[in-house]
């Protein structure tokens, strides 16, 4: 709507579209709060994720000096 559109409506009127904007405004900041709290849910489940891969990682991972050992036995 235009200012002057705006300007023509009574008051009655204006005051149904604020309710209204209002109305969407707090459901719009709801969603936009569970949003979030998912983000935030998968953002710790992806860091637990990479953490346990990492441990995972390392655990099964060989060595360097063995690693360098067992070469050593093959190419003798």
């Amino acid at each position: 709507m235009t200012d002057k559109e705006l300007k023509k409506l009574k008051r009655i009127e204006l005051i149904e579209i604020l309710y209204y904007l209002k109305k969407e405004n707090e459901e719009l900041k709801a969603e936009n709060d569970l949003l979030k709290d998912k983000l935030f849910s998968l953002a710790d489940e992806a860091i637990e994720l990479k953490k346990k891969q990492t441990a995972m990682n390392e655990d099964t991972a060989p060595e360097p000096a063995e690693s360098a050992s067992e070469d050593k036995k093959i190419n003798d």
